[in-house]
């Protein structure tokens, strides 16, 4: 029987409760933005922001997402001094690589322009809040790893104000449309950006001294990502552009409105996995000879658990979004909800994904994550192309979905070559 006051002092519950909290209140304003969206702009201007947003994705992953998130899996083996030297050279690497991009747009800037229909300077805000936005990941994830999770909180929530505050400016006052929602969100990339670089500073993990040791470290797991990483861009960024392009703007906006509903389910499924993280690395790290096959067995049964969790959590979100679209989002928005409940059992499939890859990093090899998982988006963008093309949007929902669900699949079988775990040995109630 669970001793509910041993349960609320676990750490795991602790930090995913505030997590949560946190997420609970920024997509809860996020939410009242979705009405000011519906009604101030249209289905083609939300089509441009979408667009922008595709560039903004694929840029955050060649510039280093992938290097920014080793840090937790060196984390609790390094000093506070090589954490500092290792945050300080993913930081100079970031700048260099961002730099070189604002060179490639401005070389090739009517070639992007053709596709995602976005002009020159969209294009270079770009690479200004890919550059805000890792430096914020940087200093978010230390602060995770610390368990310091009410500054999270207050940062992550002073973001979302901050950028509503802009929103209502540019958008329901200024009557911006497209333009001012870009705005918003690179003005509340940058002006948070400061406010983590400043962190970074004062606790010590900003030294300015190159070190070709700790970028080669923060690359050589990062680089094998990259192909993974891209392969998550594949599957939504590519699904946007061919419906741009066979459909219009308008089409893809309607089904970027889907999308922002859907994002309801993300509130506990994100703010979980910026606890479990942590959580598990630690456990894992904790292991010995005589505890590891008994903690294994747990680990296991929680997983299970969770993976519940997540099934509940779908039916609560297609029901939460059915009345967003109906009641609170203007009617042009209407046809929106059709695409939702694929979506969001695309995001289920997604969070069992997340139960099985912290184990592929753990055991450090990403190179063959990276070689699932962007041959599962081979095989997406294959299934779009040919069910958008023929099916419409609806096509590329469903493209997404199996798409999700296939790279669970393996993903969850290579988890278990790379590093055992006793998925189908943990008899309940023991």
């Amino acid at each position: 029987m669970i001793n509910l006051k041993t349960f609320f002092k676990n750490n795991l519950v602790k930090n995913t409760f505030l997590y949560t909290l946190s997420d609970g209140i920024n997509k809860a304003f996020s939410f009242l933005l979705i009405p000011f969206v519906s009604f101030y702009i249209m289905p083609e201007e939300l089509g441009i922001v979408t667009n922008f947003q595709v560039l903004y994705n694929f840029l955050l992953i060649l510039a280093g997402q992938a290097v920014v998130n080793s840090i937790p899996y060196f984390f609790y083996n390094m000093t506070k001094k090589e954490i500092g030297l290792l945050v300080s050279n993913i930081l100079f690497l970031i700048i260099l690589l961002n730099i070189l991009f604002s060179v490639i747009i401005i070389v090739f800037h009517h070639f992007i322009q053709n596709y995602l229909q976005i002009g020159l300077l969209f294009q270079l805000l770009t690479v200004i809040n890919v550059v805000c936005a890792l430096t914020t990941n940087l200093n978010m994830t230390i602060f995770r790893m610390e368990n310091l999770s009410k500054r999270f909180v207050f940062l992550q929530i002073f973001q979302t104000i901050l950028n509503i505050i802009l929103v209502i400016i540019f958008i329901v006052i200024l009557k911006w449309s497209a333009k001012g929602k870009i705005y918003s969100l690179v003005i509340t990339a940058a002006v948070t950006g400061i406010i983590n670089i400043f962190f970074l500073f004062k606790r010590k993990y900003l030294v300015f001294i190159f070190d070709k040791a700790s970028i080669l470290k923060a690359l050589k797991f990062g680089i094998p990502l990259l192909p993974h990483s891209l392969s998550f861009w594949l599957k939504s960024g590519i699904d946007k552009i061919l419906i741009t392009t066979y459909y219009g703007l308008g089409a893809n906006g309607l089904y970027s409105m889907a999308l922002s509903v859907c994002s309801i389910y993300t509130l506990f499924s994100n703010a979980f996995n910026n606890a479990y993280l942590p959580y598990l690395q630690k456990r894992i790290s904790l292991f010995t000879e005589e505890t590891i096959a008994t903690e294994k067995k747990r680990i296991v049964k929680q997983s299970y658990f969770i993976a519940f969790g997540f099934i509940i959590l779908w039916g609560l979100a297609v029901f939460f979004s059915w009345i967003c679209i109906t009641y609170v989002i203007n009617k042009r928005y209407k046809d929106s909800f059709q695409y939702i409940p694929l979506l969001l059992l695309g995001q289920v499939f997604h969070g069992f994904y997340s139960l099985a890859v912290n184990y592929i990093y753990n055991a450090k090899k990403t190179f063959g994550l990276g070689i699932i998982t962007f041959s599962c988006s081979i095989f997406h963008i294959i299934l779009s192309y040919i069910f958008i093309r023929n099916y419409g949007p609806n096509g590329a929902v469903i493209s997404a979905c199996s798409g999700s669900l296939l790279t669970f699949i393996f993903v969850w079988i290579y988890s278990n070559h790379v590093y055992s775990m006793p998925w189908f040995n943990a008899a309940i109630g023991k």
